[in-house]
């Protein structure tokens, strides 16, 4: 499960890995675009790391390779950061 539910530096991380690797699709500020907005998401925090990890056949590719680590930092940026 997520090591740091909530934690600010793991949400800030997130927000740095989430622009590295995932605003070219979903936008800064998560408002999308090639990729579905991602504001108000409703994913539990395993659910949303599975799919970051494992990616979406014919959409969007698996980030297995960047670590479990930035991947929960990208989990609690989404899930805990991104309340608009």
């Amino acid at each position: 499960g997520n090591p740091t539910p909530g934690d600010q530096n793991a949400i800030e991380e997130g927000r740095e890995y989430y622009l590295k690797h995932c605003q070219v699709c979903h936008g800064a500020d998560l408002e999308g675009d090639i990729g579905p907005e991602l504001v108000g998401l409703d994913y539990e925090d395993n659910d949303l790391f599975n799919l970051l990890n494992d990616g979406i056949e014919g959409g969007m590719p698996a980030y297995k390779q960047i670590g479990n680590r930035r991947l929960w930092q990208i989990v609690n940026y989404l899930n805990y950061g991104n309340k608009k």
